[in-house]
């Protein structure tokens, strides 16, 4: 599949690599039908197949792995640990939700009377075991190079497509402080198909004296 600024530009390519074939124009025709090629694989959204294991936290986006750490949640005034993930500057833009589960809000901080004034956008998840997963984005939702898919109150499949960052940048997750995280810095992942962690829940009270 291919997002729609790049099909947009595909065609434009194509079209414009057939005029300038019909003009007699090899080297113009070469030159258009490489530019809507290269739009093509610069806005490529490819299916993935998600992982099936229970309470996995997967990918957002592709990209490397910058760091991971324990910080402070601006959005929901807690503590918790950062994924943060460098997207490639030429093409992958696409997000995919980390979790299954509801979108309890989206914009800037705080979302809670708890939380602290921030520049960044989030997209706060609540899964159906009531764990909080925050998407942490760059800009302004709608402009730029952030696009959103989604709208608070609305229900993601883990994986499911929910917008897109154009021409690169970093992406972040914070999740529970006692998720288990099995990536490092340098870590590639993709978006969809990658584990990023676990959500760990604390054993039931039964089963631990069983």
């Amino acid at each position: 599949m291919i997002l729609p600024e790049g099909r947009y530009l595909a065609a434009l390519g194509v079209a414009a690599a057939l005029a300038a074939a019909a003009a007699d124009r090899p080297l113009a025709a070469a030159a258009a039908a490489a530019l809507g090629t290269a739009a093509a694989w610069l806005f490529r959204d490819p299916e993935r197949a998600v992982p099936a294991v229970p309470l996995g936290i997967v990918s957002p986006c592709d990209g490397r792995v910058l760091r991971v750490g324990r910080v402070r949640d601006p959005f929901l005034g807690r503590e918790a640990v950062e994924v943060a993930i460098r997207m490639p500057l030429l093409g992958g833009y696409v997000l995919r939700a980390p979790v299954e589960g509801r979108v309890m809000e989206l914009g800037r901080p705080p979302f809670v009377p708890e939380g602290e004034d921030g520049d960044a956008v989030g997209v706060w998840l609540r899964t159906d075991e009531g764990d909080d997963v925050v998407l942490v984005l760059p800009g302004r939702i709608g402009r730029g190079r952030v696009r959103l898919a989604v709208r608070a109150g609305e229900r993601l499949g883990q994986g499911q497509r929910c917008g897109r960052v154009r021409l690169g940048t970093e992406v972040g997750l914070l999740l529970p402080a006692t998720s288990r995280i099995g990536v490092q810095p340098g870590t590639r992942l993709l978006a969809g198909s990658h584990l990023v962690g676990e959500l760990v829940h604390a054993q039931p009270r039964e089963a631990a004296t069983a």
